[in-house]
């Protein structure tokens, strides 16, 4: 079937279509980031291209498993503190959310795929990569954070518990009894891993797995990137009486979402300023960084000053886009590549960012941003002061870093670059 579908001289890329199938843990409506977002987007563009595209998702977000059209909502989401407790019956039931697994298998067998596109395995069981990795079937790994290293470390941590021997009698003595048809599922290859053909968003994510020892041979940078026609540039603000700070993404301690907060009220010791608005877009899975938030906000007297919205969706975004002055990236850990500040650059706003992680392969200090130290409020202070005064520099860090995006990271292009990667993985597959 394969051969009479590529053609004697393997895939072209025009003209033919592929079966493929994408496994994903999250996919829209029910979203906890962006790249759930970015997965239903090529999704429909694969879809827009003729291709045949099946989605095998987890049904986060529901009561029950679900199916609504060409999207299957049947695996299980597991939760992430839970997956981590070593208690003897957590660490058992882990073990066991293995239905998973045999859907995958008739899944496969159903609907015969051409292609396996592995979006992220993360919140699904980590007994599923083992699975992939013994198939034939061509696969190709899409990779724009940390899950794969993530799910290795965590059947590390399963293998190393189900091989310790614990004191109480009676747990050695059920350890026994479950360890062998345990270590079996958990049982991996490593050294497959290698082998396997991954698109990273970023340099920076492929060197991450690099340093932790996870080389792969068959690889494409392919960065991250948004519809630019979605984001127009943002009007120009003739009122300079009030600078409005803007902030999009997860609400989470690694965002670093607390120094915005600081750096404005640092604002409130320099004199001869405007008046200051900032507004905090995003949702988060962590209540009690919310509510340290609110309380830094209290304790600053700051409740004039900062607002905090619920996500929106995407269509409803750029709203809040086009009524800001500056956008923070404040992130704090290595974030991969950012979807929002792909959106605010597009729009032209002039940003004030970190480079902890991918950022870096996008921002340049003082030609299209404002780079300042993760963590540090009184740099972002001062980088705030520096835009709100200078005009010029602010019209021309903006204008940079629109152009930027609209030469480099429009989906277009990048989609069609993952299209005809996807084309080849699939020629290579049947070659082999």
């Amino acid at each position: 079937m394969l051969l009479r579908r590529i053609g004697q001289h393997g895939m072209s890329g025009e003209g033919n279509t592929m079966r493929i199938l994408v496994i994903t843990n999250l996919y829209p409506p029910h979203i906890i980031g962006g790249y759930e977002l970015l997965c239903k987007e090529q999704v429909e563009y694969l879809q827009a291209a003729g291709h045949q595209v099946t989605v095998l998702t987890s049904y986060y977000g529901l009561n029950k498993p679900a199916v609504e059209g060409n999207v299957h909502r049947i695996l299980c989401d597991i939760d992430q503190p839970k997956r981590k407790k070593k208690k003897m019956l957590s660490a058992i039931s882990d073990h066991f959310p293995n239905r998973d697994i045999p859907i995958v298998k008739t899944f496969i067998k159903k609907h015969q795929p051409d292609l396996l596109y592995i979006f992220t395995l993360d919140r699904l069981t980590p007994f599923l990569l083992p699975y992939l990795l013994t198939l034939s079937l061509p696969k190709v790994y899409f990779v724009s954070d940390y899950w794969i290293h993530i799910n290795t470390s965590e059947l590390d941590e399963r293998v190393t518990y189900w091989s310790t021997t614990p004191k109480n009698k009676i747990k050695q003595l059920l350890k026994n009894l479950l360890r062998k048809m345990v270590l079996k599922n958990i049982n991996y290859d490593k050294n497959r891993l290698p082998n396997e053909t991954i698109i990273f968003t970023s340099y920076h994510l492929l060197e991450s797995y690099q340093k932790q020892g996870l080389s792969f041979k068959n690889y494409k940078i392919i960065y991250n990137s948004i519809n630019t026609e979605r984001y127009p540039a943002v009007p120009q603000n003739p009122d300079n009486t009030i600078i409005k700070i803007l902030y999009v993404g997860q609400v989470m301690d690694h965002k670093g979402v607390h120094t915005i907060i600081e750096a404005v009220h640092g604002l409130k010791e320099i004199s001869n300023l405007p008046q200051v608005k900032c507004t905090i877009v995003g949702n988060s899975t962590n209540q009690n960084y919310v509510t340290y938030l609110k309380k830094l906000v209290a304790d600053f007297q700051l409740q004039d000053c900062v607002v905090f919205q619920p996500a929106v969706k995407r269509e409803e975004v750029i709203h809040f886009y086009h009524n800001a002055d500056i956008f923070v990236f404040p992130s704090i850990w290595e974030e991969p590549f950012s979807l929002t500040l792909l959106e605010a650059m597009a729009c032209g706003l002039p940003v004030i960012g970190t480079t902890t992680g991918g950022s870096k392969e996008i921002l340049t200090d003082r030609e299209n941003c404002l780079v300042f130290p993760a963590g540090n409020s009184d740099a972002l202070s001062m980088a705030m002061v520096e835009l709100i005064n200078d005009k010029q520099l602010r019209t021309k860090i903006a204008t940079n870093a629109r152009n930027v995006v609209l030469k480099g990271f429009d989906k277009q292009k990048k989609f069609k670059e993952i299209q005809h990667f996807l084309e080849g993985s699939i020629s290579k597959g049947f070659e082999s």
